[in-house]
């Protein structure tokens, strides 16, 4: 009998020691704020009180963020320090977005420093799914050989030399494909 509730007495602390275990680290894990990574010079779109701003990310400086001076209708627009803004950036396939608050600002560049936020959305644009199925094929744009990356009913995403200007019209050819 002894050994019996010895047993169900061991498997019941060993339980609730990984249970506790398993709390701990999921709680470390969630605590930690998310480090953003952007590319330097990448624009970014800032939402505040006073109205939408757009700037570039500088660099990271320690645990804050560096941006260029924010213009409003091509006029350099002075934020305040302690001022909360929504920051949104382009990401790998995504749209990053954030909130943060104005640390500093240089007077002399106009540079801002944002604090590293705590909480990083990663939203997908596009309304439909992407298909990685024709991933390195060939394709023709305009008569010119491309290489497919994705495809969705509403778009291609293609590696090509040949530059377009935003609302050129373009025909897009694709591989012929086995569908059986």
């Amino acid at each position: 009998m002894k050994d019996a509730i010895s047993i169900v007495a061991s498997t019941i602390l060993m339980f609730g020691g990984t249970l506790l275990a398993s709390y701990c680290i999921f709680a470390y894990f969630t605590s930690r704020r998310e480090r953003i990574e952007l590319p330097a010079n990448t624009p970014v779109r800032l939402l505040g009180p006073g109205g939408a701003y757009r700037c570039h990310f500088l660099r990271r400086d320690e645990e804050r963020l560096v941006f260029s001076s924010p213009i409003q209708a091509d006029h350099y627009v002075p934020i305040r320090t302690g001022e909360r803004l929504l920051v949104q950036a382009p990401g790998d396939n995504c749209l990053v977005s954030f909130r943060s608050e104005v640390a500093e600002r240089d007077p002399d560049t106009h540079e801002i420093v944002l604090e590293e936020p705590e909480h990083v959305r990663r939203v997908e644009r596009r309304s439909n799914r992407r298909s990685a199925a024709l991933n390195g094929e060939d394709a023709l744009l305009n008569g010119d050989i491309a290489t497919l990356i994705d495809i969705c009913t509403t778009g291609a995403a293609i590696i090509t030399r040949r530059r377009t200007n935003p609302g050129e019209r373009v025909n897009l050819v694709l591989p012929v494909t086995n569908l059986d």
